[in-house]
């Protein structure tokens, strides 16, 4: 079943493989959760799963000034997703800050959450996608803790 999208979601998992290697408190916190869901309902449905806590390109189809940059009509546009989801007005002060926490706050509007996009072009796969990455996650977690290895050259457990 896990296979559509299968690379957006690879992509999604090692980054947030290397988010809870460099925070593990994050990931104590999660796994804990994942083994008390996994406790209470060892086979979880959608509902259980859900409970726990790329570039694009478009076309310019008319002449727009964005920021004070004309973009004419036909200009290939790419819209990255970081630029909203980093953005301090809508993710707050610590909208740089690795902050898991911050989920639990509602998105300021629909489009505060670009990774999926809106409109004519939403991912119609947005909600398999989500559910998905969050079983792996609840797999792996539950049986493994992760840690960085001293061949990476870098210390990824050091709290920034």
């Amino acid at each position: 079943m896990i296979a559509a999208g299968h690379e957006t979601t690879a992509g999604a998992l090692l980054w947030a493989s290397y988010a809870i290697v460099r925070h593990p408190n994050t990931q104590t916190r999660l796994g804990d959760e994942i083994l008390d869901m996994l406790a209470e309902t060892p086979t979880p449905d959608y509902v259980e799963i859900e409970g726990l806590n790329e570039f694009l390109a478009r076309e310019a189809i008319r002449d727009v000034v964005m920021k004070g940059v004309l973009i004419l009509k036909g200009t290939t546009v790419m819209a990255m997703p970081a630029a909203i989801q980093l953005h301090p007005r809508i993710r707050g002060d610590d909208a740089e800050e690795f902050n898991p926490d911050r989920w639990e706050r509602k998105p300021v509007d629909s489009h505060a959450f670009a990774a999926f996009l809106q409109g004519p072009r939403l991912c119609v796969g947005q909600v398999f996608s989500r559910c998905e990455f969050k079983i792996i996650p609840i797999e792996l977690l539950s049986k493994f803790r992760f840690e960085a290895t001293p061949e990476t050259g870098e210390d990824c457990t050091r709290q920034p």
